[in-house]
């Protein structure tokens, strides 16, 4: 239903990015987003910057030309609200029919979609193709050293931090790096046990690589986490809870979320501030092997600022290995390297992957022709949806 749909389908966004080929003749410059040129189903009707967006029928778009687009509503409005809480009530209420920019339903919004059935009947819960995890930088003594690292991801209690991250809806308990969706993914390979012991952590291997490292009893170092996320320093509190049971103690720096770039993202300022604990998130543009891992792990894309590789992984294994999926054109071949790549950075003991993240997405009544898509990262697909009348 709702290939007819016609009226009007609200949404509240953060922000929503988008791109679009462009005729040399339309092109404005710096003033293009004062007024864009419309070359799709919709115009736009007004926009106030950082406040509202309305787009409404391109009278000069043609369906028979356009077999991708659905275009069913005729009117789209937008609110731009960056309080996620404020939009999730809003969506309750029915003032909006879903919320653009939304990552997935926390804190009390979660709860109370729960709670209700009328609520729960319409909450999705897709795999966003990302990634908790925490980088363990080897710049950082004694992370230099593997087995101090092992001793890390044997410590850690998955279990507990995905409670601490919002339950099990917000994701599945990761052993290993490569999400499910991606292919490569091998849902039989546990490295440190953790799907055995379903998440929880095994404290005499733990105790036992300490001793390796040359730490039996411990070491002190800093988790980093953005101060902007409270689900991941919750996160980060729980990995500190658990470090501490095998003796290794750590201070968290709450991490101002807008300078990630040149804080976390730095590797002097990890080696300058001790982070031998990086908490963060990350998701791909597509669900690829390359897209996924090759930032985390490829030691040619390590940047002085910006820099995803935290763990600051540098194996020409993994160099050759990247450089051999990518000229692979067998989809399939190509995610046996990824594969590879994988346990060579399980092996490494580079990152503790936690969870392989999921949203909690939820859609108002009015909406169809709804379902959500791997591309857009488990979001739903919003090209298709439209609104019963």
């Amino acid at each position: 239903s709702g290939s007819t749909a016609v009226g009007q389908t609200t949404t509240s966004a953060p922000y929503a990015r988008s791109g679009s080929p462009v005729k040399k003749e339309m092109d404005t410059k710096g003033k293009y987003t004062e007024k864009p040129f419309p070359s799709g189903p919709y115009k736009i009707g007004y926009y106030q910057p950082g406040k509202s967006l309305e787009l409404v029928r391109n009278t000069e778009w043609k369906r028979s030309s356009d077999p991708i687009r659905t275009a069913l509503p005729d009117r789209i409005t937008v609110d731009v609200n960056g309080d996620e809480q404020a939009n999730a009530r809003a969506l309750f209420s029915g003032q909006y029919d879903l919320d653009l920019g939304s990552s997935g339903l926390t804190g009390a919004a979660l709860t109370k979609a729960r709670s209700g059935s009328d609520l729960s009947a319409r909450l999705d819960n897709p795999y966003t193709q990302g990634v908790v995890l925490a980088a363990l930088p080897r710049s950082v003594k004694p992370l230099d050293n593997v087995h101090c690292r092992k001793a890390v991801l044997y410590a850690a209690d998955r279990e507990n931090m995905q409670t601490a991250s919002g339950g099990v809806l917000s994701g599945d308990i990761a052993p290993h790096m490569l999400p499910p969706t991606v292919t490569g993914s091998d849902s039989s390979y546990d490295p440190y046990e953790t799907r055995e012991k379903r998440g929880r952590p095994n404290t005499t291997k733990a105790k036992a690589e300490l001793k390796a490292c040359g730490k039996p009893n411990g070491f002190t170092t800093t988790i980093a986490v953005r101060n902007n996320r409270p689900a991941d320093v919750a996160v980060a509190e729980s990995l500190r809870s658990s470090l501490e049971k095998v003796g290794i103690d750590t201070d968290i720096d709450q991490v101002d979320g807008a300078q990630y770039g040149v804080t976390m993202g730095a590797p002097e300022a990890v080696k300058k501030k001790r982070y031998g604990i990086v908490i963060y998130r990350w998701g791909p543009d597509v669900p690829t092997g390359q897209s996924f891992l090759r930032l985390l792990a490829d030691s040619r894309f390590i940047e002085k600022t910006g820099n995803l590789n935290v763990a600051e992984v540098d194996d020409p294994t993994i160099d050759h290995l990247f450089d051999t999926a990518i000229a692979e054109q067998d989809p399939e071949k190509a995610g046996s390297d990824y594969a590879r790549i994988d346990r060579r950075i399980s092996d490494s003991a580079a990152y503790l992957p936690i969870l392989f993240q999921k949203s909690v997405l939820w859609r108002g009544s009015r909406l169809t022709n709804v379902y959500t898509s791997d591309p857009w990262q488990g979001g739903y697909d919003y090209v298709s949806l439209g609104v019963s009348k």
